[in-house]
């Protein structure tokens, strides 16, 4: 049996509650960011109206990413998660199909947001692909799928291969996490991540350039007050964001040209939304004067997959 004096005792308790408040623990530092807002500070504003609703091939019953093209602005990217093919679905704003990109050789591990932008090439569009999902929290690395936005006179039969992509594989600073939520900011080329499952929103980032021939680690931004985050975009012009949860769209203008800032910073508003039975997926249109929402339909019987088109108020 082992006996320690009085004063180490008392040393050693002093350590553990200057462990429990300060930089000895992870989850108290203060080298993240908080919000400034709360949820209670976030209201509602009728700033867009349903325009549209358009009930889309009905095969398609695990949508969870869609974003609109920007060399073809009237169209639509879908793509669907976990368990479904390596493919992007090209449908018009109004639910026509127009065609499907097969990611050669690239597996859907769990494929859950879809973003556009710009890339390493000055002038060219570019899709992310998120395959970010990882329901149980088991994955060693996420990663992001990037290949440059096709035309539409690429298309042959109404299908198209794409075998020249890049792979940015990212891993977390704190262990896996599951996420279905990713940005990337145009005017900084940043990919950002936010995660689902946790009472509060995690936030991570990866700055560019990233490398496509080695892991990337991301950095842990911040904290978000939103719970269970399905999705998000940032428009064409880099000045507006959006989230979505099951029950609630949040908008921001983005301040100073920077999506983080604009999250942490700004308060945003909610704004119309049908609630869908599992809505995932939401998009900007190319003019930023809309948005787009779709369900996954899977699990509930007889719901056809129905893409709503939100235009703002004039």
């Amino acid at each position: 049996m082992r006996f320690y004096s009085s004063g180490l005792i008392i040393s050693y308790v002093l350590l553990t509650i200057f462990c429990l408040s300060s930089s000895c623990n992870k989850n108290k530092s203060k080298d993240y960011k908080e919000a400034t807002y709360t949820l209670d500070d976030i209201h509602f504003n009728p700033y867009f109206f349903k325009y549209n609703a358009a009930v889309i091939d009905k095969k398609l019953q695990e949508i969870s990413g869609l974003v609109t093209g920007r060399k073809n602005p009237n169209m639509v990217y879908f793509i669907e998660d976990r368990g479904n093919k390596n493919e992007v679905y090209l449908f018009s704003l109004y639910g026509k199909k127009f065609g499907t990109i097969t990611i050669e050789g690239v597996e859907n591990i769990d494929w859950e947001d879809i973003a556009i932008g710009p890339g390493p090439e000055e002038g060219e569009q570019y899709i992310y692909i998120g395959d970010i999902g990882d329901n149980e929290a088991i994955r060693d690395n996420i990663r992001v799928i990037r290949f440059k936005e096709p035309q539409l006179a690429d298309f042959e039969n109404d299908a198209l291969t794409i075998e020249d992509f890049e792979i940015i594989n990212l891993k977390y600073p704190d262990g896996a996490r599951d996420a279905e939520t990713l940005l990337l900011d145009p005017n900084t080329l940043d990919i950002i991540i936010i995660t689902k499952r946790e009472l509060v929103a995690r936030v991570y980032q990866i700055s560019a350039p990233y490398n496509t021939n080695q892991m990337n680690e991301l950095s842990f931004i911040g904290l978000l007050p939103m719970k269970r985050v399905l999705g998000g975009d940032v428009d064409a012009s880099g000045k507006q964001v959006m989230l979505k949860n099951k029950s609630t769209v949040y908008y921001w203008p983005i301040n100073n040209g920077s999506v983080l800032n604009t999250l942490f910073k700004s308060t945003p508003i909610s704004v119309f939304y049908i609630v869908e039975p599992q809505g995932e997926a939401i998009g900007f249109t190319a003019d930023g004067e809309g948005y787009l929402t779709i369900s996954e339909t899977e699990n509930h019987g007889g719901d056809k997959p129905t893409l709503y088109y939100y235009r703002k108020l004039d």
